[in-house]
């Protein structure tokens, strides 16, 4: 099984800090599970890199900046409603990105993707905080750990649950942190058959 990691590094403002620290950990957990890897970031994060490297892939992970139609690039979108996406069919694609399964996400499905998961609205980010990455990372790395997707999502939500709850107790004062939080649970969409394993991606 090979992952494609496409991530933006740079860390001058918070989104990118998170897409960073998000790509760095999938990069770490690779290395922990033995799993091999193709990685993308600046001036890699290109669509035409992206497309040479989907053929031998199986699941795919982007953090970065998106929108309805698109997840960026360097210079232009990695992903998008107008590229050539006929290479996602049969694969996995785990967004760490805003709103990309408003309209990507069925795009992609359309070009034959199996699973996807992603966001439907603008990802709230408090960079510093570790419960963010936490929890948008937890689905994947349940995955990882051999967790099929019903199960995989399950874990996930209550991972946001908890962290929720953490930021809750933490931060009595600063309620906008875990409602922050809560808004990214709400807007998680997973698509794929709730049996599906990664082994079953390969």
């Amino acid at each position: 099984m090979k992952f494609l990691i496409a991530y933006n590094n740079d860390t001058s403002d918070e989104a990118g800090g998170h897409f960073a620290f998000c790509g760095e950990e999938m990069e770490l957990a690779m290395e922990e599970h033995g799993f091999e890897s193709v990685v993308l970031t600046p001036p890699s994060l290109t669509n035409e890199l992206l497309l040479q490297s989907l053929p031998t892939c199986h699941i795919c992970f982007m953090a970065n900046h998106g929108d309805a139609r698109s997840i960026a690039g360097n210079n232009g979108d990695i992903v998008s409603l107008d590229t050539n996406n006929t290479l996602f069919s049969g694969k996995l694609l785990y967004a760490v990105s805003c709103t990309c399964a408003k309209e990507l996400k069925d795009s992609l499905l359309a070009d034959g993707l199996r699973s996807f998961w992603g966001y439907d609205n603008k990802l709230s980010i408090w960079y510093g905080y570790p419960q963010y990455a936490r929890s948008c990372m937890s689905g994947m790395k349940s995955l990882m750990d051999g967790k099929c997707i019903k199960e995989a999502r399950e874990e996930m939500i209550a991972q946001y649950d908890h962290d929720i709850a953490e930021l809750e107790e933490q931060y009595p004062n600063d309620s906008y942190l875990a409602a922050a939080l809560l808004d990214n649970r709400e807007a998680l969409v997973v698509y794929g058959e709730d049996d599906l394993k990664l082994s079953d991606f390969e």
